[in-house]
């Protein structure tokens, strides 16, 4: 029943907490580009013009979780923060290093030939802006949407840049 459906989406709230980390949706999407496992159908480097297209909605950060009467944080790709897989003794700690796995890994992509395009959504957080900025292939690549038809707008101007691109199976 398609009206019960877009009824139970329309009444889903978001969970506030987990924070964002972006070098992993970038991560993730290089995966699928890339011709190396895990998903290893991607057409080799060189070969083709590859994109990667990260949005954003806010600057990296571990959201803080207090549980049993101790601090520690949600759980994200790197665990928590108080098992030290990210290296990081505190949540500003934390902010410092999530930004630099996230200049390594669009640096490392940029460097396989990947073309990144970042989109800053609903937020205005300086810092946020800077690392897409960054992360970006080029300034005419990143671009900051406050709503709907900025973030349509964006997209629109985005694919007028790649407009040669052809999407293969």
């Amino acid at each position: 029943d398609k009206g019960r459906v877009l009824d139970r989406i329309a009444s889903l709230t978001h969970y506030f907490g987990g924070g964002t980390i972006s070098s992993e949706g970038l991560m993730w999407g290089w995966r699928t580009l890339s011709p190396h496992k895990p998903y290893a159908m991607g057409k080799p480097y060189g070969t083709t013009r590859k994109f990667i297209v990260l949005m954003s909605d806010g600057a990296n950060m571990i959201s803080a979780n207090v549980q049993h009467d101790h601090w520690m944080s949600d759980y994200t790709a790197y665990g928590y923060r108080f098992q030290g897989r990210l290296g990081a003794g505190n949540l500003p700690e934390a902010e410092v290093a999530l930004d630099a796995k996230m200049s390594t890994a669009c640096a490392n992509a940029k460097a396989k030939g990947i073309t990144i395009v970042t989109i800053l959504f609903r937020d205005d957080s300086p810092r946020a802006a800077e690392n897409l900025r960054r992360c970006a292939s080029g300034p005419d690549l990143y671009f900051k949407a406050g709503n709907q038809a900025t973030l349509e707008a964006a997209f629109v101007n985005i694919a007028s840049k790649i407009n040669n691109l052809r999407l293969t199976r």
